[in-house]
Protein backbone atom coordinates (compact mmCIF):
# COMPACT_ATOMS: atom_id res chain seq x y z
CA UNK A 1 0.00 0.00 0.00
CA UNK A 2 2.59 2.57 -1.09
CA UNK A 3 2.32 6.16 0.02
CA UNK A 4 5.23 8.19 -1.22
CA UNK A 5 7.00 10.98 0.63
CA UNK A 6 5.67 13.48 -1.89
CA UNK A 7 2.11 12.42 -1.05
CA UNK A 8 2.69 13.20 2.62
CA UNK A 9 4.23 16.56 1.70
CA UNK A 10 1.18 17.22 -0.48
CA UNK A 11 -1.13 16.41 2.43
CA UNK A 12 0.70 18.87 4.66
CA UNK A 13 0.56 21.64 2.05
CA UNK A 14 -3.11 20.98 1.37
CA UNK A 15 -3.96 21.03 5.07
CA UNK A 16 -2.10 24.28 5.65
CA UNK A 17 -3.90 25.96 2.75
CA UNK A 18 -7.24 24.51 3.84
CA UNK A 19 -6.90 25.72 7.43
CA UNK A 20 -5.75 29.15 6.25
CA UNK A 21 -8.87 29.48 4.09
CA UNK A 22 -10.78 30.03 7.36
CA UNK A 23 -8.81 33.08 8.48
CA UNK A 24 -10.80 36.18 9.33
CA UNK A 25 -10.56 39.54 7.60
CA UNK A 26 -7.59 40.49 9.79
CA UNK A 27 -5.66 37.50 8.48
CA UNK A 28 -5.83 35.37 11.65
CA UNK A 29 -7.61 32.20 12.66
CA UNK A 30 -10.06 32.38 15.53
CA UNK A 31 -8.49 31.05 18.76
CA UNK A 32 -10.50 27.80 18.69
CA UNK A 33 -9.69 27.07 15.04
CA UNK A 34 -6.04 27.81 15.72
CA UNK A 35 -6.29 25.32 18.58
CA UNK A 36 -7.68 22.72 16.18
CA UNK A 37 -4.93 23.39 13.68
CA UNK A 38 -2.24 22.93 16.33
CA UNK A 39 -4.07 19.84 17.63
CA UNK A 40 -4.00 18.33 14.15
CA UNK A 41 -0.21 18.63 13.93
CA UNK A 42 0.18 17.01 17.35
CA UNK A 43 -2.14 14.13 16.41
CA UNK A 44 -0.08 13.69 13.25
CA UNK A 45 3.04 13.32 15.41
CA UNK A 46 1.24 10.94 17.80
CA UNK A 47 0.04 8.75 14.92
CA UNK A 48 3.54 8.55 13.50
CA UNK A 49 4.99 7.71 16.92
CA UNK A 50 2.51 4.91 17.60
CA UNK A 51 2.98 3.42 14.12
CA UNK A 52 6.76 3.55 14.57
CA UNK A 53 6.56 1.87 17.99
CA UNK A 54 4.40 -0.83 16.38
CA UNK A 55 7.17 -1.29 13.80
CA UNK A 56 4.86 -0.71 10.88
CA UNK A 57 6.26 -0.49 7.37
CA UNK A 58 7.38 2.95 6.21
CA UNK A 59 4.47 3.34 3.78
CA UNK A 60 1.98 2.53 6.54
CA UNK A 61 3.62 5.03 8.89
CA UNK A 62 3.16 7.71 6.22
CA UNK A 63 -0.53 6.83 5.87
CA UNK A 64 -0.96 7.02 9.66
CA UNK A 65 0.89 10.33 9.62
CA UNK A 66 -1.38 11.82 6.94
CA UNK A 67 -4.52 10.48 8.65
CA UNK A 68 -3.50 12.05 11.95
CA UNK A 69 -3.03 15.39 10.24
CA UNK A 70 -6.32 15.30 8.33
CA UNK A 71 -8.55 13.67 10.96
CA UNK A 72 -10.22 16.91 12.11
CA UNK A 73 -10.69 18.80 8.84
CA UNK A 74 -14.45 18.65 9.43
CA UNK A 75 -14.00 20.85 12.50
CA UNK A 76 -13.19 23.90 10.40
CA UNK A 77 -16.49 24.17 8.45
CA UNK A 78 -18.32 22.97 11.57
CA UNK A 79 -17.09 25.90 13.64
CA UNK A 80 -17.33 28.36 10.75
CA UNK A 81 -20.97 27.47 10.03
CA UNK A 82 -22.28 26.63 13.51
CA UNK A 83 -19.94 28.35 15.96
CA UNK A 84 -19.47 25.16 17.99
CA UNK A 85 -17.49 21.93 18.15
CA UNK A 86 -20.41 20.08 19.73
CA UNK A 87 -21.55 17.52 17.17
CA UNK A 88 -24.91 16.91 18.84
CA UNK A 89 -26.09 20.45 18.08
CA UNK A 90 -24.38 20.87 14.70
CA UNK A 91 -22.92 18.17 12.43
CA UNK A 92 -20.92 14.97 12.79
CA UNK A 93 -17.45 16.35 12.14
CA UNK A 94 -16.10 12.93 11.17
CA UNK A 95 -18.69 12.55 8.42
CA UNK A 96 -18.15 16.16 7.37
CA UNK A 97 -14.40 15.64 7.14
CA UNK A 98 -14.72 12.40 5.15
CA UNK A 99 -17.03 14.04 2.62
CA UNK A 100 -14.80 17.08 2.37
CA UNK A 101 -11.72 14.97 1.65
CA UNK A 102 -13.60 12.89 -0.92
CA UNK A 103 -14.50 16.05 -2.83
CA UNK A 104 -11.60 18.42 -2.25
CA UNK A 105 -8.36 16.57 -1.58
CA UNK A 106 -6.05 16.05 -4.60
CA UNK A 107 -6.04 12.24 -4.77
CA UNK A 108 -4.29 11.92 -8.14
CA UNK A 109 -1.49 9.40 -7.91
CA UNK A 110 -2.66 7.99 -4.56
CA UNK A 111 -3.97 4.44 -4.66
CA UNK A 112 -7.63 3.79 -3.97
CA UNK A 113 -6.91 1.54 -1.00
CA UNK A 114 -4.82 4.29 0.61
CA UNK A 115 -7.55 6.84 -0.06
CA UNK A 116 -10.11 4.56 1.59
CA UNK A 117 -7.96 4.14 4.70
CA UNK A 118 -7.62 7.90 5.11
CA UNK A 119 -11.21 8.84 4.29
CA UNK A 120 -12.73 6.08 6.42
CA UNK A 121 -10.25 6.74 9.21
CA UNK A 122 -11.48 10.34 9.29
CA UNK A 123 -15.10 9.18 9.16
CA UNK A 124 -14.76 6.84 12.13
CA UNK A 125 -12.23 8.65 14.32
CA UNK A 126 -14.98 10.25 16.42
CA UNK A 127 -17.55 7.46 16.53
CA UNK A 128 -18.55 5.72 19.75
CA UNK A 129 -16.88 2.54 18.51
CA UNK A 130 -15.68 0.89 15.30
CA UNK A 131 -18.38 -1.77 14.96
CA UNK A 132 -19.67 -0.22 11.71
CA UNK A 133 -16.33 -0.30 9.89
CA UNK A 134 -17.01 -2.49 6.87
CA UNK A 135 -13.50 -3.31 5.67
CA UNK A 136 -10.83 -4.94 7.82
CA UNK A 137 -8.08 -3.05 5.96
CA UNK A 138 -9.40 0.21 7.42
CA UNK A 139 -9.36 -0.94 11.04
CA UNK A 140 -5.65 -0.54 11.88
CA UNK A 141 -5.65 3.06 10.64
CA UNK A 142 -8.95 3.87 12.33
CA UNK A 143 -7.60 2.46 15.58
CA UNK A 144 -4.33 4.34 15.43
CA UNK A 145 -5.89 7.75 14.75
CA UNK A 146 -8.37 7.27 17.60
CA UNK A 147 -5.48 6.51 19.96
CA UNK A 148 -3.42 9.44 18.65
CA UNK A 149 -6.37 11.82 19.00
CA UNK A 150 -7.04 10.77 22.59
CA UNK A 151 -3.37 11.16 23.53
CA UNK A 152 -3.41 14.82 22.61
CA UNK A 153 -6.80 15.54 24.15
CA UNK A 154 -5.58 14.06 27.44
CA UNK A 155 -2.68 16.53 27.38
CA UNK A 156 -4.80 19.43 26.16
CA UNK A 157 -7.46 19.10 28.84
CA UNK A 158 -4.90 18.79 31.62
CA UNK A 159 -3.20 21.98 30.44
CA UNK A 160 -6.45 23.93 30.24
CA UNK A 161 -7.57 22.71 33.67
CA UNK A 162 -4.26 23.73 35.24
CA UNK A 163 -4.46 27.14 33.57
CA UNK A 164 -8.11 27.49 34.70
CA UNK A 165 -9.19 28.01 31.09
CA UNK A 166 -11.20 24.83 30.57
CA UNK A 167 -14.45 26.74 29.92
CA UNK A 168 -12.74 28.39 26.96
CA UNK A 169 -13.00 25.09 25.11
CA UNK A 170 -15.97 23.53 26.97
CA UNK A 171 -18.43 26.39 27.53
CA UNK A 172 -21.04 25.97 30.26
CA UNK A 173 -19.09 23.42 32.27
CA UNK A 174 -19.80 23.76 35.99
CA UNK A 175 -16.57 24.01 37.96
CA UNK A 176 -17.62 21.56 40.64
CA UNK A 177 -16.03 18.44 42.11
CA UNK A 178 -19.10 16.27 41.99
CA UNK A 179 -20.47 13.58 39.71
CA UNK A 180 -23.87 13.99 38.10
CA UNK A 181 -26.42 11.30 38.86
CA UNK A 182 -26.86 10.34 35.21
CA UNK A 183 -23.15 9.85 34.69
CA UNK A 184 -22.77 7.82 37.88
CA UNK A 185 -25.58 5.55 36.72
CA UNK A 186 -23.79 4.96 33.41
CA UNK A 187 -20.56 4.06 35.19
CA UNK A 188 -22.31 1.52 37.40
CA UNK A 189 -23.89 -0.15 34.38
CA UNK A 190 -20.78 -0.60 32.25
CA UNK A 191 -17.81 1.63 33.06
CA UNK A 192 -18.84 3.82 30.17
CA UNK A 193 -19.95 7.42 29.96
CA UNK A 194 -21.35 9.85 27.43
CA UNK A 195 -21.35 13.58 26.79
CA UNK A 196 -25.10 13.84 27.36
CA UNK A 197 -24.63 13.40 31.13
CA UNK A 198 -21.63 15.70 31.51
CA UNK A 199 -22.46 18.72 33.68
CA UNK A 200 -19.38 19.37 35.83
CA UNK A 201 -15.63 19.41 35.43
CA UNK A 202 -15.42 16.15 37.37
CA UNK A 203 -17.97 14.63 34.99
CA UNK A 204 -15.81 15.55 32.03
CA UNK A 205 -12.65 14.17 33.63
CA UNK A 206 -14.47 10.90 34.36
CA UNK A 207 -15.61 10.80 30.75
CA UNK A 208 -12.03 11.29 29.66
CA UNK A 209 -10.77 8.57 31.99
CA UNK A 210 -13.33 6.18 30.51
CA UNK A 211 -11.45 6.49 27.22
CA UNK A 212 -8.80 4.08 28.54
CA UNK A 213 -11.29 1.30 27.78
CA UNK A 214 -11.25 2.41 24.13
CA UNK A 215 -7.48 2.53 23.61
CA UNK A 216 -6.48 0.09 20.90
CA UNK A 217 -2.73 -0.47 21.14
CA UNK A 218 -0.70 -1.34 24.26
CA UNK A 219 2.08 1.00 23.10
CA UNK A 220 -0.40 3.86 23.47
CA UNK A 221 -0.67 3.01 27.17
CA UNK A 222 3.11 3.25 27.35
CA UNK A 223 2.91 6.83 26.03
CA UNK A 224 0.09 7.64 28.47
CA UNK A 225 2.27 6.37 31.31
CA UNK A 226 5.25 8.45 30.19
CA UNK A 227 3.08 11.57 30.01
CA UNK A 228 1.37 10.77 33.34
CA UNK A 229 -1.99 11.35 31.65
CA UNK A 230 -3.93 8.68 33.53
CA UNK A 231 -2.19 9.17 36.88
CA UNK A 232 -3.09 12.87 36.80
CA UNK A 233 -6.77 12.05 36.25
CA UNK A 234 -6.76 9.42 39.01
CA UNK A 235 -5.19 11.86 41.47
CA UNK A 236 -7.57 14.64 40.47
CA UNK A 237 -10.67 12.47 40.96
CA UNK A 238 -9.52 10.49 44.00
CA UNK A 239 -11.36 12.65 46.54
CA UNK A 240 -14.76 11.68 45.06
CA UNK A 241 -15.45 8.51 47.03
CA UNK A 242 -18.53 7.37 45.10
CA UNK A 243 -16.47 6.74 41.96
CA UNK A 244 -13.57 4.86 43.59
CA UNK A 245 -14.90 1.61 42.07
CA UNK A 246 -14.51 3.16 38.61
CA UNK A 247 -11.07 4.64 39.32
CA UNK A 248 -9.85 1.23 40.50
CA UNK A 249 -11.28 -0.46 37.40
CA UNK A 250 -9.61 2.06 35.07
CA UNK A 251 -6.28 1.81 36.87
CA UNK A 252 -6.37 -1.99 36.75
CA UNK A 253 -7.19 -1.95 33.04
CA UNK A 254 -4.26 0.34 32.26
CA UNK A 255 -1.91 -1.87 34.30
CA UNK A 256 -3.14 -4.96 32.47
CA UNK A 257 -2.53 -3.37 29.09
CA UNK A 258 0.99 -2.31 30.09
CA UNK A 259 1.72 -5.92 31.06
CA UNK A 260 1.19 -6.88 27.42
CA UNK A 261 4.21 -4.88 26.33
CA UNK A 262 7.40 -6.82 25.62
Amino acid sequence: MPMKVEHLILARKWFENFADSFVSSDGTLSPLLRLKKEHSYRVEANSSSIATMLEWKTDDIRIADALGLLHDVGRFPQYSNYGTFFDATSIDHGEEGAGLLEQSFPWDGIRQDVKKMIVEGVRFHNKKNLKDVQESSVLPMARIVRDADKLDIFDLIRRYVKEEKITDIIPGLQMEERISAGLLKELKVGYDSSYKNVRTLSDFLVLQLSWVFDINYPVTFEILKERKSVSWLLDRLNNIEEIHFFLEKADAHVSAQLMKLP
